[in-house]
């Protein structure tokens, strides 16, 4: 009952190409590129992040010395107001960067696997397999799972 039960059973595989050692170092290679361009544009938005830093301090010193020299509560309070304002508008552009770097890293990471790894073989997804045997339908063993290596190690 228990072996009718077991053979019934399926489960899923997944197949993938062994690629040969020229597309192997094609797509080394191709990932390299990749992580080249990917440092290069972290880089350059590294380097706008600390000019839009260096700005905030520059505008925010000359906002405190504004708004000691004034006399009136009212043109402090528009002088900070200013100086917020800026402020917001760097903020912004720190998280539009933020966003675009994420988006370009996402890219590479979809390019690079694309590269390295190609199209994941003949399907590209899980063939099913018999349940009882481990055999799939293309006729290729499965790898042990340790428990079953264990078990017939110790003769059961």
């Amino acid at each position: 009952m228990e072996e009718q039960a077991r053979s019934e059973r399926t489960t899923m595989a997944w197949h993938f190409a062994v690629p040969s050692p020229i597309d192997a170092l094609n797509g080394q290679k191709a990932a390299l590129e990749q992580q080249l361009a990917l440092v290069e544009d972290a880089q350059s938005r590294m380097s706008d992040w600390l000019k839009r830093r260096q700005q905030a301090l520059e505008t925010g010193l000359d906002a405190i010395q504004r708004m000691s020299a004034c006399k009136d509560p009212a043109a402090a309070v528009a002088v900070c107001g200013e100086w917020v304002s800026g402020s917001l508008n760097r903020l912004y552009a720190d998280m539009h960067n933020a966003s675009d770097q994420v988006m370009r890293a996402t890219e590479f990471w979809q390019r690079t696997s694309q590269a390295v790894f190609g199209n994941g073989g003949s399907s590209g997804g899980p063939a099913k397999t018999d349940g009882d045997t481990g055999a799939t339908e293309r006729n290729e063993p499965l790898p042990m799972r340790r428990g079953r290596r264990l078990a017939e190690r110790s003769g059961e």
